[in-house]
């Protein structure tokens, strides 16, 4: 896995040349190179020839270069600078927010109430002029009162509830997952955990590190031979050949 831009791919294959040469002329084995910076051949020759699909987060390859350099009594920061780790920012424009709306002005309520008043009042005038018309005009009128017919009760039965049902669930496995890790060599590693990184740094020979998951958890290693794996108390295991990058995913067992 890739995981440079361009730049990096680039003045990773610029610093590799360039130590690849100061071996060179120093009479210096690959192996012997290996033997004094506990960094695998096969990764050293990755860095010599630039090819990043072999190697690990940036971070990682720059403390390659840095160890490289010091082995060959050369500069070692000097050239461990001329990798770029983290690349400088993009700066990102962002549009000025625009002003609120103003808010309306409320119309004031004595502007309606006034119309409404004489309204009102111009009505209850003419309905009084009306009926002391009619008082003076017309016969009294009898009101008969009509019977009021009684309320029927009508018995509403109410709907009987129904049995509830309790959806059934099936119970999920939790199998957690342990693994151990003892280290027999100097490696680099990288630990994720239910997709969370707990850990990405070098371990040496001796160390023993030991983490739970619920869902996954995977390991990478830059020298998997150096590496046994004992999975939820089992046997330990090397994680893969020796000087090989290999990456495993556990997953709990069903």
């Amino acid at each position: 896995m890739n995981y440079l831009n361009p730049e990096q791919m680039q003045q990773l294959k610029e610093v590799g040349t360039y130590l690849r040469q100061q071996r060179l002329e120093k009479s210096i084995s690959i192996e012997e190179i290996a033997a004094q910076t506990f960094i695998s051949v096969r990764i050293l020759k990755a860095v010599e020839a630039g090819e990043s699909e072999d190697l690990p987060q940036a971070v990682f390859i720059q403390g390659f270069i840095r160890r490289y350099a010091k082995s060959l009594g050369i500069d070692s920061e000097a050239v461990a600078e001329s990798f770029v780790v983290n690349p400088p920012p993009v700066e990102v424009e962002v549009p000025p927010e625009e002003p609120p709306p103003k808010p309306s002005k409320p119309i004031p309520i004595y502007f309606i109430s006034v119309p409404i008043a004489i309204a009102v009042g111009i009505t209850a005038a003419v309905g009084l002029l009306q009926i002391l018309h009619q008082g003076r005009t017309s016969a009294p009128v009898q009101v008969q009162k009509s019977p009021v017919a009684e309320p029927v009760k009508t018995a509403i039965k109410s709907p009987s509830p129904s049995p509830s049902v309790t959806p059934s669930v099936e119970p999920t496995p939790n199998s957690p997952i342990e693994v151990t890790l003892n280290l027999q060599g100097q490696s680099w590693l990288r630990v994720v955990v239910d997709g969370k990184t707990e850990f990405e740094g070098l371990l040496d020979k001796g160390d023993r590190k030991t983490w739970t998951a619920q869902k996954q958890l995977t390991i990478r290693s830059g020298n998997a031979g150096a590496v046994l794996v004992s999975f939820n108390n089992g046997e330990s295991k090397p994680l893969g050949p020796k000087d090989d990058i290999k990456e495993v995913t556990y997953t709990p067992i069903r």
